[in-house]
């Protein structure tokens, strides 16, 4: 099963803290004055101190925050969608911490929790094909936000065969701290051939 390098390195990646940011990546201009950008609630974890219970405890926290007042079974309902193209009601901007320099922001859709994309540790978007007109500046990876995509033949049904982790998630970071696209989707799927199969997960309910 091949794997693409720039979104691959085994994690789920909805696993977020609520807290105010300063840091070196912040310091950057991470938002482009053409983003007409709703509302933005930014997300802080760090992989490196934290313990993994710590944070979904908090992430499961903000997502029944940010989700509409309907409850349906004690499952928390999301707000209304604004479409796919259209910019959300308002972003989760998750600043992913992990070894010494290494950390990332990535948005996240607040009314269905998908990833849009994902700013590098020098401040630069990359963002999924579909999502690109939603980050101005953006750099459209050659990856689809699917399960086929991401995971290979088999799509969700290669889950269980998934590393999670403190290891797993703090190599994800890395890899895409220090993300550098391909020049073309030729070399994307040579490196990718020649990696070791890991990658960064979206997972979608």
């Amino acid at each position: 099963m091949a794997h693409t390098n720039m979104v691959m390195v085994t994690m789920v990646v909805l696993l977020f803290l609520v807290t105010p940011v300063r840091s070196s990546l912040m310091d950057k201009e991470l938002f482009p004055r053409n983003w007409r950008r709703p509302p933005m609630k930014f997300l802080r974890s760090e992989f490196s101190t934290e313990t993994f219970e710590a944070i979904l405890q908090r992430h499961t926290s903000t997502i029944s925050l940010s989700s509409s007042s309907l409850d349906i079974d004690y499952t928390k309902i999301l707000r209304i969608q604004t479409g796919y193209y259209e910019q959300p009601a308002s972003w989760k901007m998750s600043h992913l911490i992990g070894r010494g320099e290494d950390e990332i922001m990535v948005a996240i859709r607040d009314d269905n929790l998908y990833v849009a994309g994902f700013a590098d540790q020098t401040g630069q978007w990359h963002a999924f094909p579909r999502f690109v007109n939603l980050i101005p500046g953006s750099i459209p990876l050659p990856i689809e936000d699917d399960y086929v995509s991401l995971l290979g033949v088999g799509g969700h049904t290669n889950i269980p065969r998934l590393t999670l982790g403190r290891e797993s998630m703090l190599d994800a970071i890395h890899t895409l701290s220090n993300y550098q696209p391909s020049i073309d989707n030729k070399e994307s799927k040579e490196v990718a051939d020649k990696e070791d199969g890991d990658g960064l997960v979206i997972v979608k309910n």
